[in-house]
């Protein structure tokens, strides 16, 4: 059972009419503090349900509110109008039956305010995965999603990560040739990844050696042994139809029928969040 101090929801939203929740700016007037004060709460009737039955959300818990991409976003919007964490929060109060959430209350903090209106969370390949953790694929609004601890730590640590207008400045007149940054520190990252078997993984190449002697991409059809001779021979990635977030835990077997071939580039292409599509769709797109 996870602790009340460790856990994060996240809430999905997105623009509806007379809503107070969907328009980005207006959420953030909405939430934000009166002049001079460090934290403030917010109280609010909400609609939504939490993804799951037995899931039920308490004081304590941390709150992350998500707009999708068919929220209102501003014109001009630095984050080029993609889906984002907009804000983060803990709960002071709630009210839930069964699924169903009614009410919430959210303690916010102006430091978490300011920086998640100047350096909100996008979503990109770069987060994904912290979305992916919560089963937010593709994702449904009014819902609550429940975050694990170590993908809620990371939220936490990039919304509050300094905004880019707070980085040290590059000198204005040099050229780009001479723009220079130190890189290569180490730094330990938490990730939750879903087990994987590399033992498919071969077999699905070998399956389709021993049938065509290739491994060809299923969606734009690159051979990387054709393209650079014998040391590309074995080279490709193999993707999952289904995304392993979506599998539910109920032991269901992964079949070779379930994975497909492909290179790097549509591997990358099915995997965006703004493309959300299927090896048979995206080749159609390419025909």
């Amino acid at each position: 059972m996870v602790s009340a101090t460790q856990r994060g929801w996240i809430m999905a939203l997105s623009y509806s009419e007379d809503s107070l929740w969907g328009d980005v700016e207006e959420f953030y007037e909405n939430m934000k503090a009166p002049r001079g004060k460090d934290s403030w709460t917010i109280s609010s009737d909400v609609w939504g349900k939490t993804l799951r039955k037995n899931w039920m959300l308490a004081a304590g818990d941390g709150i992350a509110f998500y707009h999708t991409k068919k929220a209102r976003f501003p014109r001009g919007d630095a984050g080029g109008r993609q889906a984002r964490i907009s804000l983060i929060g803990q709960i002071t109060k709630v009210s839930q039956e069964g699924q169903a959430v009614s009410y919430l209350s959210t303690k916010i903090h102006a430091r978490d305010y300011d920086q998640s209106r100047r350096n909100p969370l996008i979503r990109t390949d770069a987060t994904q995965h912290l979305f992916h953790a919560a089963g937010m694929i593709p994702g449904t609004v009014a819902t609550f999603y429940l975050i694990p601890p170590a993908a809620w730590a990371e939220i936490l640590q990039r919304v509050r990560a300094d905004p880019p207008d707070s980085l040290p400045q590059s000198d204005p007149t040099a050229s780009l040739a001479e723009l220079s940054a130190e890189e290569g520190a180490p730094q330990l990252s938490v990730h939750l990844t879903r087990e994987r078997d590399p033992r498919l993984v071969q077999l699905k190449k070998q399956q389709l050696l021993d049938a065509t002697g290739r491994l060809i991409c299923e969606v734009c059809g690159f051979d990387f042994e054709q393209r650079y001779g014998p040391d590309g021979r074995g080279v490709c990635e193999v993707h999952h139809r289904m995304p392993l977030s979506d599998y539910r835990d109920d032991g269901s077997p992964t079949r070779l029928a379930d994975l497909a071939i492909v290179c790097a580039n549509c591997h990358r292409m099915l995997h965006r969040p703004s493309v959300e599509c299927s090896i048979d769709l995206l080749r159609s797109r390419l025909q």
